[in-house]
């Protein structure tokens, strides 16, 4: 078993409560949300890393999601983190006609929810979040869109400056390196390069899995698998 220098495990404090293992509470919260927003044909999401690196979003009144997709995610976040009332910024490049209409209808009486359609990175879809901001800051930005190297950077320096100080930029995947095997975006170099270079001036924390401590990011042993991982960076 590997063993950490004390810096790659020294977690600030405000982080700490996400280093306890994901409880089976909230793993059947998490997992039941999900499943009722899930896409029939795709796969249950993965929740057990999810479920405990969120804990730092409780309360949350500000919060924006890249990727979003099936809108589950929003969902769970709006029964147990967000605060009532909160605003809500869902983006995506694409419509999902059944679940975007399924968020909508869930979230209008209690928060104050967005919807933005287009590229993630381009200067229309920036505007329209600076303009739903209107000069507020976000308290937690969820990242789950593209996995390539180049995007990651990218999307990084287009959202961080958006985050309040002491709230957390989150990206998920984040240990995917690519694959050099295979063609196409899955040959590409991977998220999980670009944040360990963010990591080098921003420091990240990563949530693996149900149960590891909190660490800095680390090269993967090897290029199986490595789908799942958040990792936080807080301004």
């Amino acid at each position: 078993m590997i063993k950490l220098p004390l810096a790659f495990t020294e977690v600030p404090e405000r982080l700490r409560c996400c280093n306890a293992p994901t409880s089976e509470e909230e793993a059947r919260v998490a997992n039941a949300v999900r499943l009722e927003y899930v896409i029939p044909g795709w796969p249950a999401p993965y929740m057990l890393d999810v479920a405990r690196g969120f804990r730092i979003a409780e309360g949350a009144r500000v919060y924006i999601e890249v990727g979003t997709q099936d809108k589950g995610h929003i969902a769970w976040m709006a029964r147990t983190k967000l605060a009532k009332g909160a605003t809500v910024i869902d983006i995506d490049m694409l419509d999902y006609p059944e679940n975007d209409a399924k968020i909508r209808n869930e979230l209008s009486a209690d928060f104050d929810y967005h919807s933005i359609r287009g590229d993630c990175l381009s200067e229309p879809v920036l505007a329209q979040v600076r303009s739903i901001l209107a000069g507020r800051m976000a308290d937690v930005i969820f990242c789950d869109s593209h996995y390539t190297y180049e995007h990651t950077l990218t999307e990084f320096s287009l959202y961080y400056p958006l985050v309040r100080s002491g709230g957390f930029l989150m990206f998920h995947d984040a240990q995917w390196p690519g694959d050099p095997k295979q063609a196409g975006e899955f040959g590409k170099k991977g998220k999980g390069l670009a944040i360990e270079q963010l990591d080098r001036f921003y420091p990240a924390w990563m949530v693996v899995g149900p149960d590891t401590p909190l660490h800095r990011p680390l090269p993967p042993a090897n290029w199986d698998g490595h789908w799942g991982t958040l990792a936080i960076f807080s301004p």
